[in-house]
């Protein structure tokens, strides 16, 4: 099987796109930037549509479509018909197309690797990797988990890490809601004003509400060495049952994000309530955390795009510690305004991502974002690799030796005209 008449029938679409960019280029006075972007929705997305499914066509057919970008992008730079295409690639900051669909190919494989063991298109995936010569052969499928597993090698993303897709329950379509009004009053760590920082207490002080035998409060806090890095999760519960105040930390992932070392704290704490039974001395317990987004996901109804499992293990513990009588009420609280609770919480947080440092990969929650992330950068240095090796384009080179721009420089504007397709 070949994709030839395939690909000559995406450059014919293609083609005929470009003629509208160039009659709106004719007409209009767009800046180079918008002419970009219009060729990304009317030209480039024809390029890229399924293309997973055939990328892997012989490299005469694929330069086809090298070749419909290069007159795109003579067309949106204003340059002269004898521009090279691997320096208007640089300087307009459009990737190569066939980067393009190696990026677009390692986020559809991941987005399978994320799908329910039920779904048919992850048993035949399952299928296909279990068959011993499933990398001699070019495949769609094949190709892309070769791809994946080259940018494993300079990411470390593991695509066979990555989190379940998200698919709706009974029960989780709820209207989402709006932030309180607090939380917009208070500011924010790095700009908080004095005031600001006494009308945090005062209203943390009255969302505690008074202190009794009944109700427990706890501070949670997530820490992260980079985001993503290393992170870690630390709570304290404060109760009278509770002497001294209940201390937790855990170590979270070697690889992670500062939202998952944020859900997690909420999760220990939950966890700590169940195991030790804490429903048995007291009727509520209030959480406190630093995070809006946590505290929105929560109890908000959010749309989550990430850590999907660990946010229905949080609301099925709530669940099943209302059900013992223990009712939970999750707030924000605003972070490094003296609130003792959360800068107890912080310290316990760094101690556990500096512990986290030493946990195995296997405890990295994969994300599709990070995938993405990761097939962009990998990408990006085959990108990079290509622009420092070629014999092309050596004085724009001189002007800029990297990919890593999307600005169009007029100063070396005219420099790319040297070099002939």
């Amino acid at each position: 099987m070949t994709f030839s008449k395939h690909i000559d029938s995406i450059e014919k679409r293609a083609n005929r796109n470009l003629t509208i960019l160039r009659e709106v280029r004719q007409i209009s006075k767009l800046k180079t930037e918008k002419l970009l972007q219009l060729y990304y929705s009317l030209v480039r997305s024809v390029m890229e549509y399924c293309s997973p499914a055939w990328q892997i066509a012989e490299p005469k057919d694929l330069q086809k479509l090298d070749r419909v970008q290069r007159k795109a992008l003579i067309l949106c730079m204003d340059m002269p018909t004898t521009s090279g295409r691997e320096a208007l690639e640089v300087e307009s900051g459009v990737m190569p197309i066939d980067l393009r669909l190696e990026q677009i190919a390692i986020k559809e494989i991941a987005k399978i690797k994320s799908k329910s063991a039920q779904e048919p298109i992850k048993q035949q995936l399952v299928r296909y990797e279990e068959h011993d010569a499933y990398d001699k052969y070019p495949t769609p499928m094949g190709k892309a988990l070769s791809q994946a597993a080259e940018m494993e090698k300079q990411t470390k993303i593991n695509i066979n890490l990555i989190e379940p897709e998200f698919t709706y329950r009974l029960g989780e379509t709820q209207m989402t809601q709006s932030k309180p009004l607090y939380w917009s009053r208070l500011g924010n760590s790095k700009s908080r004003t004095n005031e600001q920082q006494e009308l945090c207490q005062e209203t943390i002080n009255q969302l505690m509400g008074d202190c009794s035998q009944e109700q427990a409060i706890s501070f949670t806090d997530g820490s992260c060495l980079g985001n993503p890095g290393p992170c870690g999760a630390g709570a304290i519960i404060y109760a009278e049952h509770i002497k001294p105040a209940a201390r937790l930390h855990r170590p979270v992932a070697q690889r992670g994000s500062i939202l998952l070392a944020e859900l997690i704290a909420i999760l220990m704490v939950l966890e700590h309530c169940i195991t030790e039974n804490i429903y048995n001395a007291i009727q509520r317990i209030k959480i406190f955390s630093d995070s809006q987004s946590a505290v929105g996901l929560l109890t908000l109804n959010w749309a989550p795009n990430s850590y999907i499992s660990v946010i229905r293990e949080i609301k099925e513990n709530i669940e099943h510690l209302r059900q013992k009588g223990l009712n939970v009420i999750v707030a924000w609280t605003p972070g490094h305004a003296n609130i003792v609770g959360n800068d107890e919480a912080d310290i316990l947080a760094k101690t556990a991502a500096e512990e986290a440092k030493d946990l195995p990969p296997e405890n990295n929650v994969i994300t599709l974002q990070d995938v993405k992330q990761a097939a962009y950068k990998s990408t990006g240095n085959k990108w990079q690799r290509r622009w420092e090796i070629s014999e092309r384009g050596r004085d724009l080179y001189e002007k800029i030796p990297t990919t890593k721009h999307s600005i169009i420089s007029s100063v070396t504007k005219l420099t790319c005209i040297i070099d002939t397709f």
